[in-house]
């Protein structure tokens, strides 16, 4: 049953990577209009601000939504996954926060570096994960998820800025 919950909270963080995918492609124009004239850093920061602040009350709202109204949403039987749904929202909201800075790296053409740095998540997830299953059970990937992100979150804002200096982007 529990595999069942973890289904649903997947289904339901996938409902927030639609909407991430499409907000981080509304904002790649105007991302890439100020990399290409060299001017707008602050700009850029404040739509990634912007963004961050509104994809975290989105979450938080949506979570408030469902722990005060999932047995309407979801069926009684399911309120036992709601540890499950939040710590995937949480996990989606840090996805979509990273890929805001990654359209500076996308922007450079920095492959390599992107690559790298979705290896890294890839392999901290899966050992989190693995590492965390005895103590957590189906929860561990969930953390090992949020983890991965929140660190790309972290590496991708270092290397966005690196970037933007050496472009000497103002």
């Amino acid at each position: 049953s529990r595999l069942g919950y973890y289904s649903l909270g997947y289904m339901i963080g996938m409902s927030f990577v639609v909407i991430n995918q499409a907000l981080v492609q509304s904002l790649m124009p105007k991302v890439y209009l100020f990399l290409e004239s060299g001017v707008g850093r602050k700009d850029i920061y404040k739509y990634a601000y912007l963004y961050n602040i509104f994809i975290l009350i989105a979450v938080l709202f949506a979570m408030l939504i469902m722990y005060n109204f999932s047995d309407i949403i979801l069926g009684e039987a399911y309120r036992d996954s709601l540890d499950i749904i939040f710590l995937v929202m949480i996990a989606v909201a840090f996805d979509g926060m990273y890929r805001v800075y990654g359209l500076i790296i996308n922007f450079y053409k920095e492959n390599i570096l992107r690559t790298k740095i979705e290896y890294t998540i890839m392999i901290i997830n899966i050992l989190i994960s693995i590492f965390l299953i005895p103590y957590y059970g189906i929860l561990a990937p969930d953390m090992g998820t949020i983890t991965a992100y929140l660190l790309a979150y972290v590496l991708t804002n270092h290397y966005a800025i690196k970037l933007l200096n050496l472009h000497d982007i103002t």
